[in-house]
């Protein structure tokens, strides 16, 4: 019996070593499992927050973005209007001189831009066939449109040239894969109504209808080349800068215009007049303007709602022809002019949330995201494996 109870006592001796030892050895505080426990589901509600305000602040980006890509199309709408009106000004310079003169004297416009920013004017050789493609075709827009704006009265040359946003829908769904929904679509309907609105009438009553069909399928070039220069900039957004694309348009049609307007004798005549050169000195601003901002526009904002947004060139053309030429424009033209206003609001009306997604998932179609309307330098994306999470 006293064995046992000896035996007993050095147990329970044993066990009170033990406790003491694991409660020195313990950590002071609460755990890390004692820490989860005890929060539960607090500690979801922070992480939930911080996404939430993440999520809004992209959306609250997208929206700035595009937004300041419909404000450059507004910008090119006015330009194209103010162009308009001074190129339809000159009296003795021949069309094809004012084209090459006019892209010459933005040449040197260019300039203090160009040494501010220095873009880099050769691109990378994935994107220099689209650099000289997208050039050339938005020369022969500031050829035809040269052409178009002496054929035509301001006002209906701006509204025939605004049917620019129908192409821009067909190449941009079937080039660039981007949404052509109900929007889109009633958009577009809305433009090509009001247009025909507009013109008809004007083309059915004229005197001189020869004239009228030359200035109409110039212009329609125009408006053509115009919706295809937009969808080949929204290709090359991500890599080549917007000045990069104005400065080699600007090179190009002066190598185009001036060459041939020397050969017909039409330089001969550029100093009958000076007031003709200062007509033209204008027309190279906004000729300057026109070019730069829609490449700065469709690195913001999708190529169709850029597109519509500068038919709002109608009502600024409504507007100029009053003012300065004195020439009210006709009934059907302001009918014509409404249905273009509702094309421009309904495209622009509000975000969708399919239209969300895309810009915060980065998939928005036609281009990549980049860093400004003004790139300066190009380093390339830097391509990393992620190895595959463990099952």
């Amino acid at each position: 019996m006293k064995v046992t109870a000896a035996s007993s006592n050095e147990d329970a001796i044993d066990d009170c070593s033990k406790e003491l030892a694991g409660l020195k050895m313990a950590p002071q505080g609460p755990t890390a499992e004692s820490f989860k426990e005890a929060s539960g589901k607090s500690t979801h509600l922070p992480r939930a927050l911080l996404r939430r305000r993440s999520s809004m602040h992209q959306v609250a980006n997208a929206a700035r973005r595009e937004a300041g890509g419909i404000i450059a199309a507004l910008g090119t709408g006015l330009a194209i209007s103010v162009g308009g009106l001074l190129i339809s000004m000159v009296l003795m310079i021949q069309p094809l001189a004012v084209s090459g003169l006019r892209s010459l004297a933005a040449v040197f416009y260019l300039l203090p831009a160009l040494a501010f920013w220095r873009p880099r004017l050769w691109p990378a050789p994935g994107y220099r066939l689209g650099l000289v493609a997208v050039a050339v075709v938005l020369s022969f827009r500031a050829l035809t449109f040269t052409l178009g704006s002496v054929a035509l009265p301001l006002a209906e040359f701006s509204l025939l040239l605004n049917t620019m946003p129908l192409f821009t829908a067909i190449l941009g769904c079937s080039l660039l894969g981007e949404k052509c929904g109900p929007r889109e679509i009633a958009s577009g309907l809305l433009v090509l109504f009001g247009a025909a609105v507009a013109f008809l009438p004007t083309l059915i009553m004229s005197s001189d209808a020869t004239t009228s069909a030359v200035g109409i399928v110039v212009t329609l070039g125009c408006a053509f080349c115009q919706a295809l220069s937009f969808v080949i900039l929204r290709k090359l957004s991500d890599q080549v800068s917007p000045l990069t694309v104005t400065i080699w348009t600007l090179l190009i049609t002066s190598v185009l215009c001036l060459p041939p307007a020397g050969v017909m004798g039409q330089l001969n005549q550029i100093d009958l007049i000076p007031v003709d050169l200062a007509y033209v000195a204008g027309s190279g601003i906004t000729g300057l303007l026109s070019a730069l901002l829609p490449a700065i526009a469709c690195t913001m904002a999708e190529a169709g709602r850029v597109a519509i947004a500068t038919t709002s060139s109608v009502v600024f053309s409504f507007a100029l022809q009053a003012a300065v030429q004195l020439r009210a424009p006709t009934v059907w033209a302001l009918v014509g002019a409404a249905f273009i206003v509702a094309a421009v609001v309904c495209s622009n009306l509000r975000f969708e949330r399919s239209d969300v997604k895309q810009k915060l998932t980065g998939n928005e179609p036609g281009a990549d995201n980049v860093a400004g309307p003004l790139p300066v330098k190009d380093y390339g994306a830097l391509h990393m494996a992620i190895p595959p999470k463990p099952p």
